[in-house]
This record gives structure tokens, sequence and C-alpha cells, in this order.
């Protein structure tokens, strides 16, 4: 094995596999779960969106002719994006909910949610 292997081993293989068993555990306990409350929803959507960007980076570092170089961008960098403005979103909602105790999250769950996706979407086509 040379080094150049050794490094592409450490740096995406890894990781990408780490993060994809996690995001895989977190959508099976959500599938499993009894009670699908918001907070777990939140969390679910951010381990769907890692999972995204986690198997291509698996599949471009293990196949690296199986994406276009612009279908591989684009995937990287709205899962990315996504990940990114949707945990920004998720400490505002938490944050917000522990501010006001009136403050109703699912009321604003769908609106955000939308917002990210074509936020996402537009940083991702700049």
């Amino acid at each position: 094995m040379d080094n150049s292997q050794l490094i592409l081993i450490l740096k995406c293989i890894i990781p990408g596999s780490l993060t994809g068993i996690a995001s895989l555990w977190i959508f099976c306990k959500y599938l499993t779960a009894r009670k699908k409350r918001i907070d777990f929803s939140m969390i679910i959507i951010l381990a769907i969106s890692d999972l995204i960007f986690s198997l291509v980076v698996l599949v471009d570092a293990l196949y690296p002719n199986a994406l276009t170089p612009h279908s591989f961008y684009a995937i990287f960098f709205a899962a990315m994006y996504f990940s990114i403005f949707w945990a920004t979103a998720m400490a505002y909602l938490v944050f917000s909910s522990l501010k006001d105790r009136d403050f109703d999250s699912k009321k604003y769950f769908s609106k955000t949610l939308s917002i990210i996706l074509i936020i996402s979407i537009c940083f991702t086509l700049l």
C-alpha cells in the first residue's frame, strides 16, 4: 500500500464510513421510535443529509469515475450547505423554544425546512 492509498483511506473512507454508519443508526432508531416528536424529526433530517454527503464522498473515493464531476460537486455541496443551514436552524429553533415557553417549533418546522432547502439549492447553483 502506497502513501496515496493510505491518505485516501484516512481522509475519505474512514470518516465517510463512520458518518454513514452513525446516520443509518439514527435512521433505524427513528423508525423504531414509538413517538416521533419534532425534535427527533429535526435530527433525522440532518442525519439523512449527512448520509447523502458521506455516500457521495465514499462513492467518489472508492469509484472515482462513477459520478461525473458536475454531479459529484452538485450533490456534495447541496448536502453540505443543507447540513450547515439545517443545523443552524435547529439551534435557532431550540434557542427560541428555551427562551419563550410559548414558542411552537412545530409551527415553524415546515417553513424552516422549505426555506433551508431553497437556500441550499441557491448556494449550490452559485
